[in-house]
């Protein structure tokens, strides 16, 4: 499994989008962003276990494309 890797981060869906959320709302987004972009390969564990809202989707393309070409991402979902 790819979290075992060194170098991975392994993240929730809910809990990692809940935290991208309350940074946007305190203007820390940037900063948590870079969470998300730091690891070699990033892990999504239960994309689609709960719905997203549209200010779910635009943190998950946020990611995505801030990612592109930079890091992979490994999408789980169920």
């Amino acid at each position: 499994m790819a979290v075992n890797l060194a170098g991975s981060s392994l993240f929730g869906f809910a809990s990692a989008f809940n935290t991208l959320t309350a940074a946007q709302a305190a203007c820390r987004l940037k900063a948590e962003l870079k969470r998300f972009l730091a690891p070699r390969i990033l892990s999504v564990d239960e994309v689609g276990y709960l719905p997203i809202d549209k200010t779910g989707a635009d943190l998950l393309f946020q990611v995505i494309s801030q990612r592109y070409e930079q890091g992979s991402i490994l999408l789980t979902t169920n």
